[in-house]
């Protein structure tokens, strides 16, 4: 079924702020969007690993009638490599301690959000739905 088409619009409000306020908004966007796309490369990364390996070859072999016995196959496809929500934000805690630190230097919180995984399913399949990824807000 086709989505209707509602009428919408966008408007943009500048933001009207004087240079220091200015450079400490720049300089948390800039390590929120570095501690995004480290963790969409790491996610990616492992997705390749999971889709390269034995188990999850194995498992695309399974037919898909058998649902249960595909599922635990590709389950067990994911934590080979740890390809999960939570493996990922584990990931984005440790491995980029660094970029935290400079938001929260500034003061502010961090707070991680799943993100739309629109984009995923139509890159890489709607097999992609069941884990998203993080998104650092300030």
């Amino acid at each position: 079924m086709a989505r209707k088409k509602v009428p919408s619009f966008i408007t943009e409000i500048p933001l009207i702020v004087d240079s220091t306020q200015e450079k400490e908004l720049l300089s948390k966007f800039e390590a929120s969007r570095q501690l995004y796309n480290a963790c969409l490369n790491e996610a990616i990364v492992r997705m390749e690993l999971v889709r390269n390996s034995e188990l999850f070859k194995t498992a695309k072999k399974i037919p898909r009638a058998n649902k249960k016995e595909r599922t635990d196959a590709f389950s067990a496809a994911r934590q080979a490599y740890r390809y999960s929500d939570y493996d990922l934000q584990a990931y984005a805690k440790s491995k980029n301690r660094a970029v935290v630190n400079e938001i929260l230097r500034h003061g502010n919180v961090i707070k991680a959000e799943k993100v739309s995984v629109k984009a995923w399913q139509k890159r890489y399949g709607k097999a992609i739905a069941a884990k998203s990824l993080l998104f650092c807000t300030i």
